[in-house]
């Protein structure tokens, strides 16, 4: 892997510490999210390998994430197929950790 500058550096690190850590064999229907640091999760997906990925399933959020599951050339699904997604990847815009467990996250404004 090679370095990326500052916050760039950032993502992609947290992007493949999010795949590593919670996108595991076992999951098969996969939401994906979007915002800058997706091409970094989709990057790490596919670093899984294409015995792994044929199995897998991967539901986009948006415009964006679509887009990069179809250049990957992974397995578009669409939400209204799957009664349940087994994980999703999505970034959050905001946390705040001074507030006791669970932590709050925000995205585009919504607490998630």
């Amino acid at each position: 892997m090679s370095q990326l500058p500052g916050i760039e550096g950032a993502k992609r690190l947290a992007a493949y510490t999010a795949v590593d850590k919670h996108i595991l064999p076992h999951h098969k229907i996969i939401g994906i999210g979007s915002g800058s640091t997706v091409p970094y999760v989709v990057e790490r997906i596919m670093q899984q390998g294409t015995e792994l990925n044929k199995g897998r399933t991967f539901i986009p959020t948006g415009f964006q994430s679509k887009e990069l599951i179809i250049e990957a050339g992974l397995n578009l699904g669409d939400v209204d197929q799957y009664l349940t997604i087994d994980v999703t990847i999505d970034g959050a815009d905001e946390s705040v950790t001074s507030i006791a467990p669970p932590i709050r996250l925000t995205q585009q404004g919504s607490l998630v």
